[in-house]
């Protein structure tokens, strides 16, 4: 008799599309390289990137976590050390800024993985179907990266899977419907579905067949799946298709943006003659704005806008260089200088201008501890962003309301003054955290126009973007722009697309077009869904629907024009927020405590330990 198995025998399992490997652990680390080179892909340039690689690493993770015949735990480690490398190269421009902090940072997004990936594991194991499994690992991969964008030391949304997907049509209606957390769940509740579609005919982790309609086989399912995708993305692209034009002479609020190039050790450590320098250079440059915006827009720009921090001066409102000016010590003094020479040449070109600098709160100079010496006090340091117009500083600014963590605050630690020197002296030598956090949303009025000025990091936050462009579901700004200092990223590709992408999910977000005045780069233009402005009309730049790279503008010196079409609509997303964030969140808790809640009758789940085979073998993870 042949030993054969009969192919029409209905009591066969279909042959899965891939193959479960009997080496649950190599399975697993197998499947984090996947992940990591997907992750990789998606965010450094220069590689084989397209937007699916987010499906790839999806699909990667639910395969591991439906693995049986190993620990949960040992599955969670195998996976999450092999996407330390991914992690690992696409922040090295952390290493110089603070090498432990780089170590930690490393150590938080794999540590993130491993308990998604474990608690995945544990609930696969005690789901009643292959399907079930697949879309539960998804969830909670969703609900951990937003844990960790929203929530975790007040949050670090950077490369998740999900952000590269902007690019495809569709995405942007998406993300003003459901923000950047909805899409991700989304995404990971489908790549969750492909899983289980390539993996449609095996053996289940319940030791149920997962196969589905008898007869049709994984790759028919797979096929199905993807017909149905393509005519989804199709009508998706249909429907939110709007025609382009070049923004006429006239139209939209004309913008010039000075991009400045000073290297962040420079920024920090200038002497009084290199701050001198840096400031006559930008006043150059704001000149020289005001000339090129005649030519490229036909009339004078409505604003120039300079970076984050790019006044050199000690401060720029009127109660810190009062005190400075009048403190009898020439390094201090600057500040009244500085400020006197930006007001002037506003004055003279008469354009309004947004500038990025420090605002200090009861300033004052006192004698240091050491004989001969002074030292800068005060009862307060903000990171701001002021109108300069009609010849003088305003006194409203905004102030930054979301501190960049461990960049400008230790969450939690700053609560305790002698642990956050001790921890800055260890891991970041030099840096003092002395900022305080803003309390008013404050929004500037250019002609007609508000605008909402979110500092540097706060753009990659869509619920501090939310509240400054919308108050109770009603438009309160119709253009964010973001300043922001890029230098930190030194010679960082990766740092500098991020936090460009991240922007361009707040526009779509929000309906409401984004500038970017970057020092060192990326400056640039953002309309309202996402789309980056980079073909040259008389050198104005003007939208495109093709995805385009913008790393000719960095790290370089940079004047950009652009007529901007202020934002009108207010999206779902706007009134609602991260509702669907927040309901991934909960779902993930739920699955999770579903998941390790021990069982009544005390034996252990399937597979938890041992082999496939004997599963009352099993120990607890």
């Amino acid at each position: 008799m042949s030993s054969q198995p009969n192919e029409t025998d209905p009591r066969m399992p279909t042959m899965p599309l891939i193959k479960l490997s009997g080496r649950p652990r190599a399975s697993a680390l197998a499947a984090g390289l996947v992940y990591a080179l997907a992750l990789y892909a998606s965010f450094e340039t220069g590689a084989a990137s397209t937007p699916f690689h987010t499906f790839i690493g999806i699909v990667a993770f639910c395969y591991a976590a439906t693995r049986p015949g190993a620990s949960a735990r040992s599955i969670a480690l195998c996976f999450s050390l092999a996407t330390v490398p991914a992690f690992a190269l696409l922040q090295t421009w952390l290493i110089h800024i603070t090498a432990p902090g780089y170590v930690g940072v490393l150590f938080v997004m794999s540590g993130f993985l491993f308990v998604a990936m474990w608690l995945s594991v544990r609930v696969a194991r005690r789901a009643r179907s292959m399907f079930a499994a697949c879309v539960s690992a998804g969830l909670l991969l969703a609900a951990a990266e937003f844990f960790r964008g929203r929530l975790f030391l007040s949050g670090y949304p950077w490369y998740t899977l999900s952000q590269p997907l902007l690019d495809i049509p569709g995405v942007p209606t998406l993300a003003s419907l459901i923000g950047m957390h909805g899409v991700h769940t989304l995404a990971c509740v489908v790549g969750g579905s492909m899983s289980w579609l390539l993996l449609s005919g095996s053996a289940s982790t319940t030791g149920r067949s997962a196969g589905g309609w008898r007869g049709i086989t994984g790759g028919q399912w797979v096929l199905a799946g993807l017909a149905l995708a393509a005519m989804g993305v199709g009508v998706a692209a249909r429907a939110t298709r709007t025609e382009l034009r070049d923004i006429g002479p006239g139209e939209g609020f004309a913008i010039s943006v000075v991009q400045t190039n000073v290297p962040q050790s420079n920024k920090q450590s200038s002497a009084p003659e290199e701050r001198v320098r840096q400031l006559r250079d930008a006043l150059d440059a704001t000149r020289f704005a005001a000339e090129g915006a005649r030519m490229g827009l036909g009339a004078d720009t409505a604003l120039i806008v300079w970076p984050e921090t790019m006044f050199p001066g000690a401060a720029l409102n009127a109660e810190a260089v009062a005190a400075l000016g009048g403190s009898g010590v020439p390094y201090f003094q600057l500040a009244e200088g500085m400020r006197d020479a930006l007001v002037e040449t506003q004055a003279s070109l008469n354009i309004p201008m947004l500038i990025g600098a420090m605002a200090l709160s009861s300033a004052r100079i006192v004698e240091d501890e050491e004989p001969g010496y002074v030292r800068l006090r005060h009862d307060g340091a903000f990171n701001s962003v002021f109108l300069v117009n009609e010849g003088r500083v305003h006194e409203e600014r905004y102030d930054k309301l979301h501190l960049t963590p461990f960049g400008e605050v230790m969450p939690l630690i700053s609560r305790w003054d002698w642990l956050e020197r001790q921890l800055l002296a260890f891991g970041a030598p030099g840096m003092s955290f002395d900022l305080e956090a803003g309390t008013n949303p404050h929004r500037f009025e250019v002609d007609g126009v508000r605008i909402a000025t979110p500092i540097c990091f706060e753009a990659t936050m869509p619920h501090v973007c939310r509240r400054l462009a919308f108050e109770k579901g009603e438009r309160r700004a119709d253009i964010l722009i973001n300043a922001t200092n890029d230098g930190w990223f030194g010679d960082s590709v990766s740092g500098r697309t991020v936090h460009f992408l991240l922007a361009r999910w707040r526009a779509a977000e929000l309906a409401t077009p984004v500038v970017r005045a970057a020092n060192t780069g990326i400056s640039g233009f953002i309309d309202e869904r996402g789309r980056v402005y980079f073909r040259g009309v008389r050198g104005v730049l003007q939208p495109s629907n093709r995805p385009t790279s913008v790393l000719g503008f960095a790290q370089a010196e940079v004047i950009l024009h652009a007529r901007i079409v202020p934002g009108t609509r207010t999206t779902l997303y706007a009134r609602t927020g991260d509702v669907v964030g927040w309901g991934t969140l909960f779902a993930g808790v739920a699955l999770a405590a579903w998941g390790v809640w021990p069982r009544k009758n005390g034996r252990p789940d399937r597979d938890d330990a041992g082999s496939g085979a004997n599963p009352g073998a099993a120990t607890n993870a």
